[in-house]
């Protein structure tokens, strides 16, 4: 009797499937009285951040918006905050005079976006950025016009969690 090319294809991958072992099944629960064996979870880094954005130029046709991140944790120490940059760019589109410092008490961005970019992108970025290290939750990002309170301070850094 002659096989047609796709059964004996379709035979030989049957095969191989069954002839490959099994899984092992998962330890089950140590013999009654005893505690499982449950491994130790390490700590999270603590990482924080706020935000602050003022609008430029309120009154002109063409607007943008000084971003201030006071910032401090290992998300943004590691690598100089080139992540945090980049996931900026992929959330938020063009960022523009990126400046990076290093202040007595941690570390702040400062960079400029155009006005027009999309609701929560910041934040967005900030989890994405801090997330493998211990994601930030809960940042807002608040806005203010250039001439609204020309003596307010920008925020410092929050405690870390």
């Amino acid at each position: 009797m002659k096989t047609s090319p796709a059964l004996a294809i379709f035979l030989s991958l049957a095969g191989a499937g069954l002839s490959n072992p099994l899984p092992a099944a998962a330890p089950g629960p140590e013999a009654e009285g005893s505690a499982a064996v449950v491994p130790a979870l390490l700590p999270r880094a603590s990482n924080s951040a706020s935000c602050t954005g003022t609008i430029t130029y309120p009154d002109a046709t063409l607007q943008w918006i000084d971003w201030y991140i006071p910032a401090d944790g290992p998300w943004v120490r590691n690598d100089w905050a080139q992540g945090f940059l980049d996931k900026l760019r992929n959330q938020c589109g063009a960022i523009i005079s990126w400046y990076y410092q290093n202040e007595e008490w941690g570390w702040a961005a400062r960079f400029t976006t155009s006005i027009i970019i999309p609701a929560g992108c910041i934040e967005n970025a900030i989890w994405l950025a801090s997330e493998p290290t211990g994601g930030i939750h809960g940042v807002k990002c608040a806005t203010r016009d250039e001439g609204d309170g020309a003596n307010v301070k920008f925020p410092k850094l929050p405690k870390p969690v």
